[in-house]
């Protein structure tokens, strides 16, 4: 939890006050009397005499810096010379400013430090730069202390870029092995080849240089292609022929029979509507970011040290997980209970990807086993979990759910409602792992203060509270100066004089009139029970749950459960919301329509603008869905989520599917518009771009297929979208192609119909 921050800590005495007549305010008044910053002027400063020639800054010490100096700060004095320093009342150290946490490494002592980069900063550079100042701060480190970079998000980007990297690489050389199998010349080959460098820059001044320079390199290096007769190559260019005339007679076949086409279609868009609506949603995949996180809660009023004792025990036996290598444990202080000396969390540290290949080292398996673990645990209760895909979008993976109390209900009922639905939502088969820290059944001490005897003994209600503060909770005093910064004075009884509930009747107020007034006579002590903390969402008291989804669903469909256990469970006066990751998703649900729909409508306005018709356009992109339904079957397949990258995937289809109708559709167009009839013309298109179509998908079918199979740092999110994609177009060119030279023809036919239709009837008209 970081530093332990300096602090000058006075650690009082109670019975020496009160037996002195004196409090902790006067203790707090002397220190704030004589600690000071003592500005006290110059001689012979101007504006100063015609004769002034010496000019003195008068120096004091004004803000003491060391413990015998605030050992001896005078308190209270009397005519006889009498004098009373805060050594006579407490004791004085150079302590720290809280020791309400405790942080161990793999059971050793330690001091965790948390860097965060500033907005818009360079992670990769920022944590460079953090190596290099700790290598250096290394040199003045005693010899007896080590600093050791334990988790580093860096980590996961810096694995992340070099697994993108390696993808490129696998496929470039597979977009350049198929174009060199359908080119079979590698002057040919070497012209799209030289283009992907610069489809990877993409800039504008590039991209204008090489549209110029292609057709030199055209002029240069291409050359007529000599039929290859022997080998695997001229294998392929039979084999090629030979599917291209079965593909030529299965168009035609189509062409006559609009009516097949018109079936078959509606069975794409029946089976495409049938599995979008049942596949299952997500907003982002669970991402394997090297580490999970476990939270530990003691029983409520649990000490520190009773945590620290647990924690010990936790991370030894996570830390003999294979997988695990390092355990980092804190105690008073948990992600999602706060501040607490019963409360923990810690951050397991997994090896790096390369090293966890088998599927037993994988981020769900490794905490399966440590939830198994940590539920042996039986003095605390503990679980594990995976961290949010995206770091600061929750504390959580899985979903975050805020269950909201409406009315002025009880803490206990409230922690009631909470229990029910956290009972009822673990029996749902779509959850798992569902929890809430939330309790209302922390024992404490409720001081009833009466205010009547309090007023009739002279006791101000403030110096009351004050009293309690500065002895059982500690009081600031004021600053002083250590190594350059500044840090708090603090004060407040000594441990042995506040460690029982039977030390706060032994407190002394003094009233107006000077006298001690004991606490007991003012105030009664009782136990109640109560939250820890209160939290609010959208000003409503509120509890958060988190949980996951089981495996076989997505997180769209634990949002969906939690939402019926939420109408089945929960009483008249809650409610509930989103927050985080699932806010987010909830936001998004729905736009993947929009975005898709305003694809389609972007991509035929920008085909009627090349085509000059406002039907052609519609042959093409009428032949997408085949694409979309070989995505969705893909993700069905697999196993995969709609996630957002597969949304996105879908709507990268609407281009990329198109491609292969446009270049079919194009030579159509032209061989049409040189006479032949509309049959021959979506033939002979179907004939000559044959081969061309297919180069072009199967090398990007092809390139994404490392996508498909990626592994490692955000494998997830590489393989829902390239599982998208790839079966997409993969059914796009093994299916699509056969239908777009029927589309073409009924489009086309019933385009030149119309027109003739129109000029008929105008014709009339006329005469």
């Amino acid at each position: 939890r970081g530093e332990f921050e300096y602090s000058m800590r006075i650690w009082m005495d109670p019975e020496r006050l009160t037996s002195m007549g004196m409090t902790a305010d006067d203790v707090i008044t002397a220190i704030r009397e004589q600690n000071i910053q003592a500005a006290v002027g110059s001689i012979g400063s101007t504006p100063a005499g015609d004769n002034q020639q010496i000019q003195y800054t008068l120096r004091a010490k004004g803000r003491l810096n060391d413990v015998e100096d605030f050992k001896n700060i005078i308190v209270r004095t009397n005519a006889k010379g009498g004098l009373v320093r805060i050594s006579d009342i407490a004791r004085v150290e150079l302590g720290a400013r809280s020791y309400g946490t405790k942080s161990i490494l793999n059971g050793a002592p330690t001091l965790g430090v948390a860097v965060y980069r500033s907005p818009g900063a360079n992670a990769l550079d920022t944590m460079k730069e953090v190596r290099a100042e700790l290598k250096h701060l290394a040199q003045r480190q005693p010899s007896d202390v080590q600093y050791q970079i334990i988790y580093d998000t860096t980590k996961y980007v810096s694995a992340a870029i070099y697994e993108i990297g390696l993808t490129l690489f696998i496929t470039f050389l597979l977009v350049v092995g198929v174009t060199f199998l359908f080119l079979q010349d590698w002057r040919a080959t070497l012209v799209p080849t030289v283009a992907i460098p610069v489809s990877l820059v993409g800039t504008f001044a590039v991209l204008l240089a090489l549209t110029s320079l292609s057709p030199a390199l055209c002029a240069v290096l291409l050359r007529r292609i000599r039929p290859i007769r022997r080998g695997p190559l001229a294998w392929f260019s039979r084999a090629l022929d030979a599917s291209r005339n079965g593909y030529v007679a299965g168009s035609a076949w189509l062409i006559r029979r609009l009516v097949v086409v018109l079936l078959i279609f509606v069975g794409i868009f029946g089976a495409s509507y049938y599995l979008f609506e049942t596949r299952p949603t997500s907003f982002l995949p669970e991402e394997d970011l090297g580490a999970f996180l476990f939270n530990v809660q003691l029983p409520e009023a649990s000490a520190l040290d009773r945590t620290a004792e647990v924690m010990q025990q936790i991370t030894k036996e996570l830390k003999g997980i294979k997988g695990v290598q390092d355990v980092i444990g804190v105690s008073g202080f948990s992600l999602l209970s706060g501040n607490a000396e019963n409360v923990g969390f810690g951050i397991g540290i997994l090896d790096p990807w390369d090293k966890r290949t088998s599927p037993g080292l994988q981020l769900n398996a490794i905490v399966g086993q440590a939830q198994g673990k940590l539920a042996a645990i039986s003095s605390a209760n503990s679980f594990a979990f995976v961290p949010p895909p995206i770091q600061g979008l929750g504390m959580t993976g899985g979903f975050d759910f805020r269950l909201q109390a409406l009315g002025d209900q009880s803490p206990q009922e409230i922690a009631a409602a909470t229990r029910a639905m956290v009972i009822a939502a673990n029996q749902d088969p779509a959850l798992m792992r569902v929890f809430a820290t939330y309790t209302a059944n922390t024992p404490q001490i409720f001081v009833d203060l009466d205010r009547t005897r309090a007023e009739t003994l002279k006791v101000p209600v403030s110096r009351v509270f004050s009293t309690l503060q500065a002895q059982l909770g500690s009081r600031y005093a004021n600053d002083f100066n250590l190594y350059g910064r500044v840090y708090q004075v603090k004060v407040q009884a000594d441990a042995p004089y506040r460690d029982a509930v039977k030390d706060i009747g032994k407190l002394y107020v003094r009233n107006n009139e000077g006298k001690m007034v004991p606490m007991d006579s003012l105030a009664t002590l009782s136990t109640v029970l109560a939250p820890q903390i209160v939290s609010r969402y959208n000003q409503f008291t509120s509890v958060q749950i988190n949980g996951g989804a089981a495996p076989g669903f997505s997180s769209g469909d634990a949002m969906a459960a939690m939402k019926r256990v939420a109408a089945k469970t929960l009483p008249e006066g809650y409610a509930y919301d989103w927050s985080a990751m699932s806010f987010q998703e909830q936001k998004a649900g729905g736009q993947v329509l929009i975005l898709f729909a305003l694809a389609l409508v972007f991509s035929y306005l920008f085909l009627v603008g090349q085509y000059e018709s406002w039907n052609i356009p519609i042959s093409i992109i009428i032949s997408i869905p085949v694409a979309v339904l070989g995505a969705l079957t893909g993700l069905w397949i697999v196993g995969l989520n709609l996630s957002i990258y597969a949304q996105i995937g879908l709507v990268l289809l609407v281009g990329l599917a198109s491609k292969n109708a446009i270049l079919i559709v194009e030579f159509a167009k032209d061989r049409r518009e040189q006479g032949l009839s509309v049959a021959e013309a979506a033939v002979e298109g179907a004939r000559i771009r044959f081969r061309p179509v297919l180069m072009t998908a199967f090398s990007f079918i092809l390139g994404v297929t490392p996508l498909v199979i990626a592994t490692g740092a955000g494998a997830a999110s590489r393989r829902a979208i390239g599982t998208t994609v790839f079966s997409g177009m993969l059914a796009a060119t093994l299916f699509g192609i056969f239908l777009v030279p029927a589309l073409y023809y009924a489009f086309q036919t019933f385009s030149e119909k119309g027109t003739a239709w129109r000029t008929r009837r105008r014709d009339n008209k006329e005469s």
